[in-house]
């Protein structure tokens, strides 16, 4: 009995191309002699299934495709489709469909192949019992990259403790793979034996595929390991190697979740504005990374408090990634508007107004190019509000969206091992202190009330309490030996900036703590705390 086991990443809405990508891994899983393929789940439409099935277009054109790959040709495929009841099945118990030479045939929980018993599951949570012995588990999960947690980690302590209490013959667990808008899936798998060893294990965010012979998954002789659980033991002994682990993988999701977007929506490329400081280094660092330096497109646009510093720093970032780099600066148009506008020089609306210039240059090259705009902007200073409206806080997506500047400058780091060993990011814009260059002296610290590394630790601490109480500051500042006055200032700077968050552009989703997922407030309110007497609205 063999298992050929697909990932493959898809675009929404493209039948056609997802068709045509399982169709050749049907061939090869037949040139294979494989008994049963498994498909992971979200092949034609991402996690956005059930809402294109809802579109009797899509849905006719799914089901046109699905017929097609019915053939004595290909070994039976197991997978997960979107169905809705007009289509004559039950959508909440129908989840899984065989496909075969026999037609398309909705399966509930379990299937037989040949002589093998196979129990289908979305995760390791499951409250029916199996009673079957020595079948096999399959488990086809939806489980989205999150960067602070070890890949597999959970899956596997739940999987072995499954096997503890069942006397299954197998365990395969098979994640979704691909980036589709803020999910990024990073396409794990593994397979245990039934005596717990761990066969396979394997993460790549572009998929793949696996033909598990299940005659070979009898238990090993002794002193015998496989080479996937010698890996395992190495992964768990080191913390510090698994802890730049984690930034090299959340590289690859960003890398990933740039690359499925430009080809998602059939784009040319992408466009930045380099500043010459660590966020805008690091985004076209990425970028070039994942779609090549002749996609990607950089506009330097210094204004009368940009330093020569930074506008060298934008050349020297430009030459090592090997991207195009033009030089526009505002100065004329700002005189202009000074003409036009009555302000004081350095005052917020003129620093605003620089901003919003070089949004307003920004767009004017993406629409000349049709290149998309790749926000600049990260986690803390979303949190803090510390960005302009219709200023920097442009773009058709934001890469650093979910990611706290701490670990920008952590991911900046290691960019070089991306690059052949050698770092593209000058080393003085890692070194430097951030600044908006603004106004004459200007720091982000200053402008802040904190570093970036007190807000950070402050705004991971507080999402990590699930209390909303004063108290709760208070246990925050505790635990961080912070003053709790600057405690409540940055969680109070952050309810107060929920409007702009809402109005900034689409961005990957790789932490577990998104910023307004604890609160859900509205998006216009009063509340604030207040450590010294009771919270009012």
């Amino acid at each position: 009995m063999k298992l050929y086991s697909v990932q493959i990443p898809s675009y929404p809405g493209d039948i056609a191309g997802s068709f045509e990508r399982l169709e050749q891994a049907l061939m090869r899983a037949a040139q294979a002699h494989a008994d049963l393929v498994l498909v992971s789940n979200n092949m034609f439409a991402g996690p956005h299934q059930r809402n294109f099935v809802r579109i009797p277009e899509y849905r006719d054109a799914l089901m046109r495709a699905l017929e097609k790959l019915v053939s004595e040709a290909y070994p039976p495929c197991l997978m997960k489709l979107p169905v809705c009841e007009s289509q004559g099945f039950d959508a909440l118990s129908c989840n899984f469909f065989l496909l075969s030479a026999r037609g398309v045939t909705p399966i509930k929980k379990s299937i037989q192949i040949l002589d093998e018993i196979f129990y289908i599951r979305e995760s390791f949570e499951f409250e029916d019992e199996i009673s079957q012995e020595h079948a096999h588990l399959l488990v086809l999960a939806d489980e989205r990259f999150c960067y602070e947690k070890e890949p597999m980690l959970q899956e596997l302590s739940a999987a072995k403790a499954l096997l503890s209490h069942n006397t299954f013959a197998s365990i395969s667990y098979l994640n979704s793979v691909g980036a589709y808008d803020e999910y990024i899936y990073a396409g794990e798998s593994f397979v245990l034996s039934a005596s717990g060893k761990l066969v396979h294990k394997h993460l790549d965010f572009s998929g793949q595929e696996l033909l598990l012979d299940f005659e070979k998954l009898k238990p090993h002789g002794a002193g015998e390991v496989c080479k996937a659980e010698e890996a395992e033991k190495a992964e768990g002994a080191g913390g510090a190697a698994n802890k730049s682990k984690s930034f090299h993988l959340l590289f690859e999701a960003l890398a990933h979740s740039i690359k499925s977007y430009v080809r998602s929506n059939k784009l040319p490329g992408v466009l930045i504005g380099l500043s010459g400081g660590l966020d805008s280094a690091l985004v076209a660092t990425i970028a070039t990374y994942a779609l090549g330096p002749d996609k990607v497109l950089a506009f330097t646009l210094p204004g009368p408090y940009s330093s020569d510093q930074s506008l060298q720093d934008a050349y020297k970032l430009a030459k090592n990634l090997g991207i195009q780099l033009e030089e526009k600066a505002i100065n004329s148009a700002l005189k202009t508007f000074s003409q036009e506008l009555s302000y004081e020089e350095e005052s917020l609306a003129e620093q605003n107004l620089q901003a919003r210039l070089r949004s307003v240059y920004l767009m004017f090259f993406s629409n000349q190019s049709a290149y998309i705009v790749l926000n600049t902007g990260n986690k803390s200073e979303a949190a803090m509000g510390y960005s302009t409206l219709y200023g920097d806080t442009i773009g058709a997506f934001s890469p650093l969206k979910d990611v706290y500047k701490s670990d920008v400058f952590r991911l900046a780091r290691i960019a070089g091992d991306f690059f052949g060993g050698i770092n593209p990011i000058p080393q003085t814009v890692i070194e430097k202190a951030p600044s908006a260059e603004l106004a004459h002296k200007q720091d982000d610290e200053s402008s802040l009330g904190a570093s970036y590394e007190v807000i950070d630790a402050i705004l991971h601490c507080y999402h990590k309490h699930t209390s909303l109480e004063v108290e709760e500051l208070k246990r925050v500042g505790q635990e961080l030996q912070i003053d709790i006055e600057k405690v409540q200032a940055i969680v109070n700077r952050l309810l107060a900036n929920s409007f702009k968050r809402k109005q900034e552009p689409l961005g990957p989703l790789v932490s577990s703590e998104a910023l307004d997922t604890k609160l859900s407030l509205p998006i216009s309110h009063r509340f604030r705390y207040e450590v010294h007497k009771e919270c009012e609205l």
